[in-house]
């Protein structure tokens, strides 16, 4: 495998790893019956947008597919002007700025980059400045992402020193899953700040410690 293709592989399973969401409380979501059919189908395009960036690169590695010029040029554009605007109307909306702006621009960089490296562009400056560089920066943020989940796994078990814990956000919510504490996973929609506070509490003591 070249190494080009190696990269974009890591720089975009790591953009799938770090920002999908809880399929299982989504599929349950979309599945309600009180959830309007439109909105379902909306929220089914939003949770399954990360898994976009590494399908296209394992079909453009593995079938050699490309996508002619023009219409990466087009959808390029597209997709950066309505993932921009969507994560304005995401901060508006829940109020938390930094993690819900990056979250989403991770997305639109990753996803149009990857687009456009598949594509049969030629140009070797165009597919630095509108490839290569998005797709690392996302594909970075996407491990920030990953290596949060590490960082509050190994804080608990140095904390709890061999004890049975437990790990709750700060918000309250109890976390069920090691992807709960994943980065982009970490914050508050009902606060202004991130929810960034990891407690864990040792079994048999009152120890607590915050991330």
């Amino acid at each position: 495998m070249k190494r080009e293709h190696s990269f974009l592989l890591g720089a975009t399973g790591a953009i799938a790893l770090g920002l999908s969401p809880d399929y299982a409380a989504a599929l349950a979501y979309i599945t309600s019956e009180f959830v309007p059919f439109e909105w379902a189908i909306l929220t089914a395009i939003c949770i399954t947008s990360p898994l976009l960036p590494v399908a296209l690169v394992a079909a453009h590695i593995f079938t050699g597919m490309r996508i002619h010029w023009l219409l990466a040029s087009f959808l390029f554009g597209l997709i950066v002007l309505f993932g921009t605007l969507a994560s304005l109307v995401w901060v508006a909306v829940t109020f938390v700025l930094s993690l819900s702006l990056a979250h989403g621009m991770t997305l639109t960089l990753g996803l149009a980059s990857s687009l456009f490296l598949v594509s049969s562009v030629s140009s070797a400056d165009a597919r630095l400045c509108f490839g290569w560089v998005p797709i690392g920066l996302a594909g970075l943020s996407g491990l920030w992402s990953l290596l949060m989940a590490g960082l509050v796994v190994l804080s608990s078990i140095v904390i709890a020193d061999g004890k049975p814990f437990c790990v709750a956000q700060a918000s309250g919510n109890r976390v069920t899953g090691v992807a709960a504490v994943r980065g982009f996973a970490l914050r508050d929609r009902g606060d202004a700040r991130p929810d960034i506070r990891i407690s864990c509490c040792a079994g048999g003591g009152r120890q607590r410690a915050e991330i």
